[in-house]
């Protein structure tokens, strides 16, 4: 979902952390969006870099809930963006 909000900017980063980088600069800096998904799209990626390079980490099953909300509630907030300002 973050990849699709840069492209309605033509921005395609290369990177995890270039896609990061962007949504910050032009979605909540320019105060298009609320400050907290930017914190939950910098907690996301940092769960899953867990998951993939320390295979000892264990996820605890109400940390997995509280990811799936905030996950469900930044692609909320990401489609409405994109319906409000007639991108799809």
């Amino acid at each position: 979902m973050s990849k699709a909000i840069l492209l309605s900017k033509n921005l395609t980063p290369k990177t995890h952390t270039g896609v990061i980088s962007n949504f910050g600069e032009q979605f909540i800096k320019t105060y298009l969006l609320p400050k907290k998904l930017a914190k939950y799209l910098k907690k996301s990626f940092e769960v899953r870099l867990l998951g993939d390079y320390n295979i000892s980490v264990n996820v605890e099953k109400e940390n997995a809930k509280d990811l799936i909300e905030i996950v469900k509630e930044f692609n909320s907030r990401i489609l409405d963006y994109l319906k409000q300002n007639r991108i799809i």
